[in-house]
């Protein structure tokens, strides 16, 4: 299965429902963007952008959206990137390194919840 921007934003809604979604768009846009000037893939990334900003409980962390992805049959590649262990696991090296500094950056940039568009 190659994910899709649609499966991503169903799965927002179906795990974390509306404020999920609006938190996640906002990276997504910005992941989008990085992409862009990077010369990156900009569906890839916003699609990662999305799920990445998903929050399944504080204890769970990411691990547990990495599970749901895993569940649902996502390639390896996006459940890395979800995961807080999993940069550089069969990802190009560069781009993993890339992900790795883009993502937290543009979390911590939000309350510690995502980013928000507000």
């Amino acid at each position: 299965m190659e994910p899709t921007r649609d499966a991503a934003l169903k799965l927002l809604d179906e795990l974390g429902g509306p404020e999920a979604t609006r938190r996640a768009l906002g990276v997504e846009a910005a992941m989008r963007h990085i992409a862009r000037t990077k010369g990156e893939d900009e569906d890839k990334w916003g699609i990662i952008g999305l799920i990445r900003s998903l929050k399944l409980g504080e204890e769970s962390g990411q691990e547990a959206v990495a599970d749901a992805l895993r569940r649902r049959d996502w390639p390896v590649e996006y459940v890395q990137a979800v995961s807080a262990n999993g940069w550089g696991i069969g990802w190009d090296a560069d781009l993993a390194e890339l992900m790795s500094e883009t993502i937290p950056a543009l979390e911590s940039a939000g309350d510690g919840q995502g980013v928000s568009p507000d």
